[in-house]
């Protein structure tokens, strides 16, 4: 059986994530069915407890109707990590 490659997840803003979703008007279990994606996992990315995929920032990106950079940290708060 072959083996899953495993996808790279990247480190959005937790904070930003629950903004953009709340600003789309959408609760965690609408925005993650429209997703595609179990609400507990969309839990954990706005908790900042695990990371997300390219394929599902840009899924809820779409969703929520903004762009992907708005789901990331900005520069500053990047560099002060």
């Amino acid at each position: 059986m072959a083996q899953a490659t495993p996808t790279r997840s990247h480190a959005q803003d937790p904070r930003r994530l629950r903004r953009q979703r709340v600003i789309a008007g959408l609760n965690q279990k609408q925005a993650a069915a429209q997703a595609g994606i179990a609400a507990s996992h969309l839990c954990r990315m706005e908790l900042g407890k695990v990371g997300a995929s390219e394929a599902t920032l840009h899924t809820l990106a779409r969703l929520y109707g903004c762009d992907v950079e708005r789901l990331m940290p900005d520069e500053q708060t990047a560099a002060a990590s």
